[in-house]
């Protein structure tokens, strides 16, 4: 019988120690694996995971297309301009009604990284009239590329940097599903967020902008994607830097079937220690658009490289394609009139 006590006695310390030391190798994993800092610090994403896995990369807005039929990128609705309360980082244009959802139009000045990096990183949060929030799905971002991770049981990644040159700007289209009917929107925050909805989120806010109408409704036609481009752009200049020998020659810049602008380069000659970081194409009023990296760098140790942008809206004129180089761990800019 003392034997048989003895047992039941130590059972819930065997059971506490398993427990504990879950708990430990969480924490481990929460901390060290993924990268997150502990604390109330906001998420460093600049490094990305510090996981190396055969992910699979895929744009998150891809949208099948209908040969022959146009896209919508954006309904036609009635939409509320609003006052600018924004934050020199962040402006809000308006938003409109459409298919039972609410459409809020930002406009971004500055660089912004909505990555969600192994399940946090930055989202917009909506607030209405009835003191309800609604959080943004950056996984419909139209710069977002998904990063599908087989081998490790964490949520999926989402890169999505925005990146704005000093001079430009970025437009995009926030779309809150459902949203009711008998309420207004009043307040747009970009906050730290974690997918579902952790205990550990530490409820940072980095900008916090009221939305005031400003005037009467306006009726909007839809935004329509662009359907056709092919521009042929072997008569253009190469590109190269004075103290390098990589030169970047231009091909094409084309649609494919989704829509997606691709842009073809040349480089010479191959070397192992360069890559392209970043890429945008500029329009004629100084927008920009994101290219979707599927790869974190892309490496120029081949001759011919294509590069896939988010899609562009109809009427559009690309005038300018811009690029962010590191060769030798040495970052350049280079910036080409198409």
């Amino acid at each position: 019988m003392t034997g048989i006590n003895n047992r039941k006695a130590l059972t819930p310390l065997i059971v506490g120690i398993i427990l504990l030391l879950v708990f430990l190798v969480d924490l481990f994993i929460f901390r060290f694996v993924t990268g997150r800092p502990l604390g109330l610090a906001p998420s460093d994403l600049s490094s990305g995971p510090n996981i190396s896995v055969n992910a699979q990369a895929a744009p998150v807005a891809a949208g099948w297309v209908t040969p022959g039929e146009p896209f919508v990128l954006v309904p036609p609705m009635s939409f509320q301009p609003v006052d600018n309360h924004g934050t020199g980082s962040i402006s809000a244009i308006g938003y409109g009604r459409a298919n039972n959802s609410l459409y809020l139009k930002i406009r971004l000045h500055e660089s912004l990284d909505m990555s969600l990096k192994k399940g946090w990183g930055k989202a917009f949060q909506l607030l209405d009239s009835k003191g309800s929030s609604y959080l943004y799905d950056s996984y419909s971002l139209p710069a977002g590329v998904h990063l599908y991770d087989p081998l490790v049981d964490l949520p999926d990644d989402l890169r999505a940097n925005l990146t704005v040159l000093t001079g430009g700007y970025k437009d995009l289209y926030l779309c809150f599903p459902e949203f009711p009917a008998a309420a207004e929107p009043v307040q747009l925050r970009l906050i730290e967020a974690f997918q579902g909805n952790s205990p550990a989120n530490p409820g940072i806010i980095y900008h916090d902008i009221a939305l005031t109408p400003a005037g009467s409704a306006l009726n909007t036609e839809a935004v329509m994607a662009l359907d056709s481009l092919e521009l042929d752009l072997t008569s253009l200049p190469p590109l190269s830097l004075a103290d390098q020998e990589l030169e970047i020659t231009f091909k094409e810049l084309r649609l494919d079937e989704q829509l997606f602008p691709r842009l073809t380069l040349d480089v010479a000659p191959q070397t192992s220690g360069a890559y392209l970081l970043d890429s945008l194409l500029i329009d004629e009023t100084g927008q920009n658009y994101t290219m979707l990296q599927l790869d974190e760098a892309v490496p120029l140790d081949r001759q011919q490289v294509q590069l896939l942008y988010e899609r562009l809206p109809e009427h559009v004129q690309i005038k300018q394609v811009w690029f962010k180089l590191s060769i030798d761990n040495t970052e350049y800019e280079l910036i080409a009139e198409i």
